[in-house]
């Protein structure tokens, strides 16, 4: 298959886009502290920082360097967040909840550092 047919195999089966749980050998997203990951931001070149709030949370404010990509648009298709899978990501959100899902996502389809956070109350003054 050439790279155009991959891609698109990938983006419309769903086969293809949510590998089985038995093929990630077990693995699991980390959840670090929000510390954790503002330092790692700051020493790490190959790392990803990403919103998985709502359109609307992420434009009313949204930490430094942080891309969006909302919880469902990474569960749907976990490869739209990197096409390299060395890559650290560390995904948040307010509580938790969809950052952890969403970590759960890209571990599936293979990524091999994932993390999550929720927004800490003490962390939410540096939103821009």
């Amino acid at each position: 298959n050439s790279d155009i047919e991959q891609i698109i195999d990938r983006v419309f089966r769903k086969e293809q886009r949510t590998p089985r749980v038995s093929e990630v050998g077990g693995r699991q997203a980390e959840q670090i502290p929000v510390s954790s990951a503002m330092a790692l931001m700051g020493q790490e070149r190959n790392v990803m920082l990403v919103d998985v709030r709502s359109e609307k949370e992420y434009y009313e404010g949204h930490l430094e360097k942080a891309i969006h990509y909302p919880m469902m648009d990474i569960i749907k298709n976990p490869y739209v967040v990197s096409e390299r899978r060395d890559v650290h990501i560390i995904l948040y959100c307010g509580k938790g909840y969809m950052s952890e899902t969403a970590a759960q996502s890209l571990v599936h389809a293979g990524y091999e550092k994932v993390s999550y956070f929720a927004l800490e109350a003490e962390y939410r003054d540096e939103i821009n």
